[in-house]
């Protein structure tokens, strides 16, 4: 398929705030993608799929319209994240897939961590995640703050590879990512060259979604620092797999 071609997903809402994108029934890789506040990961979902394999791959959106960082889950389909866990383990084997990769950006990106441990993904990403601030949400009396997190050292690493891709030009996202370093000893940390939060957005303007998104969810291979960096640089405008965008 040519890379100007629309990619051929249809969505099919699951719940409110859960969407799952797919070409067809084959067996793939499921992409669990945790939202930030805006609704979106770090990119309108047109983009990102149109930089996806639609023969490897199928997308699930996942929103908390509450911006608790999904710990009470998703209202209506999930009361705790704990439970958001297994009703998405559910779909997944529901569904066959043969790989599951959690993937959240910004707000949703350490939920995409715990909930990718919960389920047991195959690989968790973050990308540009943040610790929530509990200090102030104690204060403003918010009852949902749990007492264990579970990005904890006292864990057993299990067979989920964790990544934090990050900013290293962005104080709060080198901050959040030493931090999870601290705690989760086996997260890989791969910074880019970047200096803004929504460093996804630089790789779109680069013409280098596409390789922004095999490197980080093909379960065939590791993801490759020096990959990743170079996907902040910009292709020639002569490039013929550039990549044009349809939004959705």
């Amino acid at each position: 398929m040519l890379p100007w071609q629309v990619r051929p997903y249809r969505r099919e809402i699951l719940a409110d705030g859960i969407a799952l994108y797919s070409a067809d029934r084959s067996p793939k890789s499921l992409v669990v993608g945790f939202c930030g506040r805006d609704h979106r990961l770090f990119l309108s979902v047109g983009m990102i799929l149109q930089t996806l394999d639609h023969t490897r791959f199928d997308l699930m959106t996942v929103v908390d319209p509450a911006e608790l960082h999904f710990d009470s889950g998703v209202e209506g389909y999930a009361n705790s994240l704990v439970e958001l866990a297994g009703r998405l383990s559910d779909v997944v084997a529901a569904r066959g897939y043969s790989g599951v990769v959690t993937y959240g950006t910004s707000m949703g990106g350490l939920p995409a961590l715990r909930v990718g441990l919960l389920m047991g993904a195959d690989r968790a990403v973050a990308a540009g995640g943040r610790f929530a601030w509990n200090i102030g949400r104690l204060l403003r009396g918010e009852k949902h703050v749990g007492a264990f997190d579970l990005l904890c050292r006292c864990r057993k690493p299990g067979k989920t590879e964790i990544y934090a891709i990050f900013s290293e030009g962005h104080d709060g996202d080198v901050e959040s990512a030493e931090r999870l370093a601290a705690i989760r000893p086996d997260s890989r940390l791969l910074p880019l060259p970047c200096l803004d939060h929504n460093f996804v957005y630089e790789i779109q303007k680069a013409r280098r979604l596409d390789e922004y998104h095999r490197e980080i969810f093909d379960l065939r291979r590791k993801p490759d620092p020096a990959v990743l960096r170079r996907s902040l640089t910009k292709r020639s405008k002569l490039d013929p797999r550039r990549t044009f965008y349809i939004g959705l």
